[in-house]
């Protein structure tokens, strides 16, 4: 099975997850050009960016030969409400039988039931992979907040990529329970992080940007053209939100609805309920003890408390998915002192225009605090210019920040 490359050390820790329980898993190889031509051939192009990379990865993988159609099978979410993520399934499948690979299997879990199909609250495979998500999400953490200073090019990319594969060995194992599991995971964490601080780095202190936006452009490199380097490469750090906060979103949107329906004393309630305390259990054991380090801008906000912070703006009762996120999280970075908010999005995304509509009324109310959205459709140019322009907003803003403390 093939697990889609929208974030490399996560999709590398789930493959992983899958593998203890017996299914033979990898990451779909990096997204090239080549592959997004045979996307784009197969696509109308009213889809978003995200589908026209994804199916063409897939075809590549099918189209190198290595293994039969009916030997494999990828690995594709989905979601419901507005966004066209929701039809991913449906045309990947489609187009596969239409290119003479319909015996390919997509296994497709939605997030409308919280991805039950992944299976119940304590099942092996399901713990596996929240444990992986929250193992990769920190210690890219502690990656990009070391990067920008490094005094050599390149360390920081070296020690990820072979901490990933430390913990990768942890996750294959099936000998290892899941209380058992997260303690080595949370040991090898703190190797990673030791050897993050041993980094050679350069004095100063970078603009802190949050970085927030539709969840695979904004973690995929390739669809987003490196923006992170890049924006790193105009001397700034980036704190990017992480693919557990979509999971908590989950959550906190399932028990919603169940309270919308008056199903609060239900079997589907206590059963989110009981997954949400196991999931936040892990969540502490792992990333609990880098408390300290990891507190402030750098800390994941409680999804109930996150999303009270976008009710003015985009609430989540009335808006869906990465809308309500990314509005509330403009609002936490801002109180949390970052510098500016970058949003990346794919070309025509409905989350990314419907978040774009209210960042002025967002930024307004909030000191003229920076936030920009970044499109992408594969063809961006002049990247660099729009982000050097965005960073002189950033530093007059950080003038403004630090006038404003000086009069206080």
């Amino acid at each position: 099975m093939y697990i889609p490359e929208m974030c490399w050390g996560s999709a590398k820790l789930v493959a992983a997850a899958f593998g203890a329980v017996g299914i033979d898993s990898d990451v779909v190889p990096h997204s090239n050009d080549s592959t997004l031509e045979m996307g784009r051939e197969c696509t109308s192009g009213e889809e978003c960016y995200p589908q026209q990379v994804t199916v063409g990865d897939f075809l590549g993988v099918l189209q190198r030969g290595e293994k039969k159609a009916h030997e494999v099978a990828f690995f594709m979410p989905r979601a419901e409400g507005p966004c066209r993520f929701g039809q991913y399934t449906y045309l990947i499948r489609k187009i596969l039988a239409q290119k003479g690979y319909g015996e390919a299997y997509v296994f497709s879990p939605t997030s409308e039931d919280n991805y039950k199909e992944m299976g119940g609250a304590a099942t092996d495979l399901e713990r596996r992979i929240w444990q992986a998500l929250v193992t990769a999400n920190t210690l890219r953490t502690f990656f990009l907040k070391t990067r920008p200073y490094e005094k050599t090019a390149g360390t920081c990319d070296r020690i990820y990529e072979e901490e990933i594969i430390s913990f990768q060995k942890v996750l294959k194992n099936p000998a290892f329970n899941a209380k058992k599991r997260r303690e080595l995971l949370a040991e090898a964490l703190e190797e990673a992080v030791a050897r993050f601080k041993q980094v050679p780095v350069h004095a100063g202190d970078f603009p802190k940007i949050g970085v927030i936006g539709e969840i695979f452009v904004r973690q995929n490199p390739f669809s987003n053209d490196d923006f992170i380097r890049k924006l790193e490469g105009h001397g700034a750090e980036a704190i990017l939100t992480g693919i557990p906060e979509w999971v908590a979103y989950t959550r906190s949107e399932e028990q919603r609805k169940l309270r919308d329906v008056k199903r609060h004393f239900s079997k589907a309630m206590l059963t989110s309920k009981i997954r949400g305390y196991i999931q936040k259990s892990d969540e502490h054991s792992i990333r609990g003890r880098f408390h300290d380090e990891l507190k402030g801008i750098y800390a994941e906000p409680e999804i109930e408390s996150l999303m009270k912070l976008g009710e003015w703006y985009l609430p989540q009762y009335g808006a869906l998915g990465e809308m309500a996120l990314n509005a509330a999280n403009v609002v936490h970075f801002y109180n949390q002192g970052a510098d500016g908010v970058v949003d990346l999005s794919p070309f025509s995304c409905m989350n990314g225009i419907i978040s774009e509509a209210v960042y002025p009324k967002i930024s307004r109310d909030h000191d003229g605090f920076p936030v920009r959205i970044f499109y992408f459709d594969g063809t961006q140019s002049n990247l660099d210019r729009d982000i050097g322009i965005f960073m002189e907003l950033v530093r007059n803003y950080q003038r403004k920040k630090k006038s404003a403390k000086c009069l206080s």
